[in-house]
Order: C-alpha cells, then sequence, then structure tokens
C-alpha cells in the first residue's frame, strides 16, 4: 500500500507521462498524421495514476485532488478523441493546452499538499 511519500516521489512520473504524451500527440499532427488515441485509463499515466484511486488511508484533501486530476486528464483525453477525429483547429490546440497546463498544476499543488501534509 502507497504512502505519502512513495505517491509523492511518482508525482514527477505522472507529470513526465504527460508531457510525452502531449509531445506525441503535436507531433502527429505537425506531420499531418493521426495521432493514437487511448482511452483515460488505458494509457501510462492512466494505469499508474488508477492505482491511487483505491488507497483509503489518504487524507479527504489529498483524495479530492486525486479525483480533480483524474476528471482533468480524462477531459484531456477526450479533447484528444475529438481533435483526431475532427482535426486539429487553432482552437482545440488551444484547449489541449489549456487542459494539459490545469493538469500539470493540479498536480505539482498535490505534491505541495503532500509535502506540507508530512
Amino acid at each position: 500500500m502507497k504512502n505519502e511519500n512513495e505517491i509523492l516521489n511518482e508525482i514527477d512520473i505522472y507529470i513526465s507521462y504527460h508531457l510525452i504524451c502531449l509531445n506525441k500527440l503535436i507531433k502527429a499532427f505537425n506531420e499531418k498524421t493521426k495521432p493514437e488515441t487511448a482511452d483515460c485509463n488505458s494509457c501510462s499515466f492512466g494505469k499508474k495514476f488508477n492505482e491511487l484511486k483505491n488507497i483509503n488511508h489518504l487524507s479527504a484533501k489529498i483524495k479530492t485532488f486525486i479525483n480533480e486530476i483524474d476528471n482533468i486528464h480524462c477531459d484531456f483525453h477526450h479533447a484528444t478523441y475529438t481533435a483526431s477525429k475532427e482535426g486539429l483547429s487553432p482552437e482545440k490546440l488551444e484547449k489541449l493546452n489549456k487542459i494539459s497546463d490545469l493538469l500539470v498544476h493540479k498536480l505539482l499543488k498535490l505534491k505541495m499538499i503532500i509535502k506540507n501534509s508530512n
């Protein structure tokens, strides 16, 4: 069972998984190829992050952030799927970037909350 310190050490991994996905997505759109899409539970981030959703001993504040991050992550996948089907317009790219920034911001905020709770 993971504790807060283990989660703290993994947050940078979650950010890396997300940024790798974002870079692959942008590269595919720039090269005019269809990007790989997956649901939010099947990508590297989702598989690893799902482990956190089932930890019962975390504080309510941490659990709330985990749920918010999970929702933002799924919103990113939905926007990615839409963009891959309809094409990446400047508006869709802006939306993807906003969701991505929010996801990273929430992960960093979770990191700060965990550090301050120890």
